[in-house]
């Protein structure tokens, strides 16, 4: 006996929640209410035993939301009155019983097997809804994943990640990031305190040379060796960088990623000790990291830190630095702060030309890299971030319009369930589950959505070759927080969807609202409801031609394609990463400018070598170059005038989508001869005003189809400067690229003769070959290398694909912008079948009184039918307005407009499908 009683008293008690009991005895104070506590965990007993743990705890946690409650609450501030006690506690014991369904509704797996029938019972609103609900929740998720990643909460998955901070410098007095600050830096690893392991690193890109001779431009974190004691994460094989590595006269070491291991090197053991050739110098690797270390940012390959701030003057660095350490022990970023702002009012005193208005911070380590290092930034934010939660409601709202058209035609099951003794709060939870069962099909499908376009982006950015792809911080959507996230959509849909509609279905009472209902005389729709036909088709009349406007462009410049011959074509930058670290207009100003100008001249001689040893290439038939491709985004649009006309809007200048230096044999190269006038020759480059051809668009769009040649042009410049030289048109050539979308806005375009000197700075070659162009690439990068092997050549590509990965991006996100249109236009023309069906069918007794007085069949429909085009008819008239309003936009040459097709398309979708819900039932 005493063993028993010991085990029985071993045995976990079935206790209620103790938040929601702490809440309660907070609410009901006193003897009375210690009273009810004792007899509603007792009732809890009871419904545990009977209905299991969940239900038990559900029906405690909902005593929290009972009027009982509170009542009682008020009464014992009151006076502790027997009376109320009583009263509650008679509600809770009916709770216990067949009144719990009236105030807490028990939720059974009959319920879930329920919501599953009806899924598959009303299949099309199912697929509606669904595919609604599931896109919706993946645009949300992506969102939020994304600002929760890079912007709002990014989470360092480090040890003690939260105590990495970055360093920073704010210049001027819109206090703009500057990121110069390598001489700043020393100042901070010798004075610094409050931050230990203090480190600094840059990206650089070089070529990494294969066994086969041919180099291919690759990307590097030069990292001081305190960062990998900072990121606190041990080799997977070898060691880290040490501050050893970085001396003058060191041996060339590297440290490569997990990727590098397991793809060059096929996973070898043994790679510790190997070379890699990287630039003109066989680097040993001295280390392996693990799968998914990208520390600082995205990293697959790590060299020591070699800048010397002696070699730049303060603040004349060409490289952008970002400084980070961990916090020292017992020290707040707060007096961090405060530290380093004296350090910085020091800095400033001593050098007041240079530091006078910057203001150095410190920061969490994410901001310096996703630029939320102000407030209002984080401010914007989070102001999109609510209204993309707003904009949500918007699909939940029209799927509840469906759920309610189809519990309509529920009345006889309903009525069944009422007069067996389900009352109101039963019923209404039934319809939540059954909306939470299809919001959780959807919310499945919907992550599926955004694990899958994660993928996508990331082998998108792989592709490119040079990078690591997104931030190794990044979660893609698995976090709690996502999860949350999720869950919490999953919710709100399901209670936009199911509780909105089943208390509008049993609003009034009832057992009253029901009966009418079977009867065919409730659970009519109302003036508020019926007013959502009219915001539907005027939303959609109105908005959607403008967003499929953009989808529309947006897949024209993912499918951009040349309109001459380019499969035997292959292009792809080339340059020196020392003398391409910004634009050419701002080399000068960083480092010694005779070095900088030795590099450069280093870089066009080995680019004229590459050139010539290409013409005397057997298997290239003809080689060129210019500054940028021949495609829809290869510069952006500035204003010029063009000597004797002025723009129609009466602006100085006219508009110019771009401006592109070509040599003089590039037209000849890629198979374009000039329309009219003619084509550069060499000395063109050299004159003080190089003359200009133009695109035909530049003609159609800007002349009139006037003739050019001999007219002036010249970049405008506002303001009393010097403006700039006239050019003169002296060519016209044929538009180089189609947009299939939209044929007849292909931007105007420009085109200089490239200056022999900005070959310095690099440039895009291209190379024509009689065969396969593609399989020429693999001898063009030994080519290259074996010229120089620091001369790096870029992502090497066919220019039939002028955008490459950029245009697949834009493509995928054309795609991805078309389903959601596709959704929208569904589910607004099934929302509005649903609410005009289910207004033609509650007026059947309307139309059984008219037939019985002898009115015609053709005019009984003629009533009904015009009724309901009315509504119709009013929110075509509405969203017109709505496109008369809205103006054109020009967005850097994407063109987002209402044209007259799509608004037509819209406006005669809508009234089908107007006519189609008030036709059937009244026939």
């Amino acid at each position: 006996v005493g063993r028993g009683r010991a085990f029985m008293s071993e045995q976990p008690l079935v206790r209620p929640p103790r938040l929601v009991t702490a809440i309660l005895r907070r609410l009901l104070r006193g003897p009375l209410g210690d009273e009810a506590l004792a007899d509603l965990d007792a009732e809890h007993g009871r419904v545990a035993e009977r209905h299991g743990r969940f239900v038990a705890t559900a029906w405690y946690t909902g005593h929290l939301l009972l009027p009982a409650t509170w009542r009682l609450a008020r009464a014992l501030r009151g006076s502790e009155g027997r009376a109320a006690l009583n009263a509650w506690g008679g509600v809770t014991r009916a709770s216990g019983k067949a009144g719990r369904r009236r105030h807490l509704p028990a939720v059974s797996w009959i319920d879930v097997k329920l919501g599953l029938r009806m899924l598959v019972k009303y299949p099309g609103l199912t697929l509606v809804s669904g595919f609604a609900m599931a896109v919706t929740i993946a645009i949300a998720i992506g969102v939020f994943t994304m600002f929760q990643d890079f912007l709002l909460r990014p989470v360092v998955p480090l040890e003690e990640g939260d105590r990495i901070v970055s360093l920073g410098m704010l210049r001027g007095e819109r206090q703009l990031t500057y990121r110069q600050l390598l001489h700043d830096f020393e100042v901070w690893e010798r004075e610094f305190e409050s931050v230990e392991e203090l480190s600094i690193w840059r990206s650089h890109y070089a070529n990494v040379i294969g066994p086969d001779g041919a180099g291919r431009m690759e990307s590097f974190a030069m990292m001081s060796a305190a960062g990998f004691e900072v990121a606190r994460v041990p080799p997977l094989l070898g060691r880290p960088l040490l501050e050893a590595d970085e001396r003058p006269g060191a041996a060339p070491v590297v440290v490569i990623g997990y990727r590098d291991w397991t793809d060059r090197f096929r996973a070898d053991p043994d790679v510790v000790g190997q070379t890699i050739q990287i630039g003109g110098e066989a680097h040993t690797i001295v280390g392996v990291m693990p799968e998914g270390y990208g520390f600082p940012v995205a990293a697959l390959r790590w060299l020591p830190f070699e800048d010397d701030p002696q070699d730049f003057a303060v603040m004349e660095t060409p490289y952008r630095y970002y400084a980070f350490g961990r916090l020292a022990e017992g020290v707040s970023m707060e007096s961090a702060q405060a530290e380093l702002t004296t350090i910085n009012a020091r800095r400033a005193a001593e050098s007041p030309d240079t530091h006078e208005h910057i203001r150095a911070r410190v920061m969490s380590y994410t901001d310096a890299h996703t630029g939320m290092d102000n407030a209002g930034g984080l401010f914007i934010v989070r102001i999109t971030m609510a209204v993309l939660t707003l904009l949500v409601l918007v699909p939940f709202v029209n799927v509840a319009i469906l759920i309610y058209a189809r519990t309509a035609t529920r009345v006889g099951e309903l009525s069944i369930r009422n007069a067996l003794g389900a009352g109101r709060g039963r019923i209404v939870a039934q319809l939540f589950i059954e909306a939470l069962v299809l919001a959780s099909v959807s919310s499945v499908a919907g992550v599926a959505l955004v694990i899958y376009g994660f993928e996508y982006i990331d082998s998108l950015l792989a592709g490119v070759g040079d990078g690591g792809g997104m931030p190794f911080w990044t979660s893609r959507g698995r976090d709690p927080w996502a999860a949350a996230y999720v869950v919490s959509l999953t919710l709100l849909a399901a209670l936009v969807a199911g509780v909105i509609p089943g208390l509008k279905a049993t609003g009034g009472g009832v057992q009253g609202r029901l009966g009418m209902a079977a009867s065919g005389t409730g659970m009519r729709l109302g003036g508020a409801w019926t007013a959502l036909v009219v915001l539907q088709v005027a939303t959609t009349v109105g908005i959607l031609p403008f967003a499929a406007s953009m989808g529309w462009q947006l897949i024209g410049l993912g499918m951009t394609r040349p309109t001459f011959e380019a499969e035997s074509l292959i292009a792809g930058h080339l340059g020196n990463p020392a003398t391409a670290v910004s634009i050419a207009a701002e080399l000068d100003a960083f480092g010694d400018p005779e070095e900088r100008a030795a590099a450069r001249l280093r870089t066009r001689l080995a680019v004229e070598e590459v050139v010539r040893q290409l013409d005397a290439d057997g298997r290239v038939a003809a080689v060129t170059h210019s500054s940028q491709l021949p495609g829809t985004l290869f510069g952006g649009s500035a204003l010029y005038e063009v000597q004797g006309i002025t723009p129609p809007d009466e602006r100085p200048a006219h508009r110019v989508a771009g401006q592109m230096a070509v040599a003089p044999d590039f037209f000849t190269v890629i198979g374009v001869s000039p329309t009219s006038g003619r084509d550069f020759d060499a000395v063109d480059s050299e004159a003080e005003a190089p003359p200009i051809i133009v695109n035909q668009a530049f003609v159609d769009q800007i002349l009139g189809g006037a003739n050019p040649l001999g007219r002036s042009i010249r970049r405008y410049r506002e303001g009393d400067g010097d403006p700039a030289p006239w050019q003169e048109i002296v060519g016209v050539v044929d538009n180089l690229v189609l947009n299939p979308t939209h044929p007849e806005r292909v931007e105007s375009r420009m085109y200089t003769p490239l200056d022999l000197e900005a070959i310095g700075h690099g440039a895009f070659l291209v190379v024509r070959t009689p065969g396969n162009a593609q399989s020429f690439v693999p001898e063009l990068r030994k080519i290259v290398t074996g010229v120089d092997p620091t001369l790096v050549l870029g992502l090497v590509t066919q220019l039939g694909d002028l955008g490459g990965v950029l245009n697949s991006m834009i493509a995928a996100g054309a795609l991805a912008f078309g389903i959601v249109l596709a959704s929208g236009l569904l589910l607004c023309a099934a929302g509005v079948f649903s609410m005009m069906s289910f207004s033609v069918t509650q007026r059947r007794r309307e139309i059984g009184v008219r037939s019985a007085l002898g009115a015609m069949p053709g005019q009984v429909l003629r009533r009904v039918l015009g009724r309901s085009l009315k509504q119709v008819a009013l929110g075509v008239f509405a969203g017109l307005v709505i496109v008369w309003v809205i103006p054109e936009i020009n967005a850097d040459g994407i063109i987002i407009d209402a044209s007259a097709g799509p608004v037509a398309f819209v406006a005669l979708v809508m009234v089908i499908v107007g006519l189609l819900a008030a036709i059937g039932p009244a026939r």
